[in-house]
């Protein structure tokens, strides 16, 4: 297996997932490297090209993936948001994004709520639409703000709490 995405948990084990070859979601395990250990956490998605970021609490929000449309040519993002707890090792599906994403960037801030950027949207064109993920699991639009951003933008939280791109 081959990771394409991973997170460091708390506990220090990592998450991998990767392109679902094998069946609808995303290959995904977690990695112990204290015990060196990986035990199965099969994605409930296309996760492949999303974006993720944690919560205060340590969970992993997922947001956007690959739609089975996607070719090699075409590329259409989905708006599927997953939770993954770390310690339940389980998955829990959200409310959808307003927009799909593939290749988005989610920014954690520092009120525990997440800015989701840029991805291509579910027509296959880069969305200048940028969603607030916050309080109650939901996805909020933020109005005034488009702006058209390279896929994966590099986006950090600057000590003044503005984001830089």
């Amino acid at each position: 297996m081959t990771g394409i995405h991973a997170a460091v948990f708390r506990t220090g084990e990592v998450l991998n997932f990767a392109y679902p070859f094998d069946g609808p979601g995303s290959e995904a395990w977690t990695y112990d490297p204290e015990t060196q250990n990986m035990t199965g956490a099969l994605a409930p998605g296309n996760f492949f090209c999303g974006g993720q970021a944690f919560v205060p609490n340590g969970d992993l929000i997922v947001f956007g993936g690959t739609d089975e449309r996607s070719n090699n040519d075409e590329f259409y993002g989905l708006p599927d948001v997953h939770r993954f707890e770390p310690f339940a090792r389980s998955w829990t599906r959200l409310p959808d994004m307003n927009h799909g994403r593939w290749y988005p960037t989610a920014t954690a801030l520092p009120d525990g709520r997440i800015l989701v950027s840029s991805g291509l949207d579910t027509d296959g064109e880069t969305t200048p639409v940028f969603e607030i993920f916050g309080p109650g699991d939901e996805m909020t639009t933020l109005t005034g703000a488009d702006r058209y951003l390279p896929l994966y933008p590099r986006m950090y939280l600057l000590p003044s709490g503005e984001i830089l791109d």
